[in-house]
């Protein structure tokens, strides 16, 4: 009888809780890691909207172009990318602003992730909220 009663209590054991603590920390090790890219993403995705928007970019040299690109990535402290991505590309009678660039991340031990970002943005729309 007390043999069949223990056979029916289960629970969380303490290496389940070890486990699932181990899958915690290696998500937020992860999380942590990855997170920044994509908010110097969307920096940089902002800048170039606000680029796109200027009225006075069809006057403007590429070399102008792209040290404004550099002094608003600047406000943001965005170091890692280069303002050579910056690629100006007339397509379907438009002007875009294009920037694709590959961030690298190390995550744990010998393990990197590579993250490819391409934006765009057309040429005189107003620079979205």
């Amino acid at each position: 009888m007390k043999a069949l009663m223990m056979k029916k209590m289960r629970g969380v054991t303490v290496i389940n809780l070890m486990i699932a603590a181990i899958v915690i920390v290696f998500t937020i090790a992860i999380a942590v890691n990855l997170v920044p890219p994509y908010m110097h993403n969307y920096a940089i995705k902002d800048a170039l909207n606000e680029l796109a928007a200027n009225p006075d970019i069809t006057q403007m040299s590429k070399t102008k172009l792209r040290d404004l690109f550099v002094r608003k990535l600047q406000v943001n402290y965005i170091t890692n990318v280069s303002p050579d991505a910056l690629v100006i590309v007339k397509k379907e009678g438009a002007t875009y602003l294009s920037m694709k660039y590959e961030v690298r991340v190390h995550l744990i031990a010998n393990i990197d992730a590579v993250i490819l970002f391409d934006e765009e943005a057309k040429v005189g729309e107003s620079a979205k909220s």
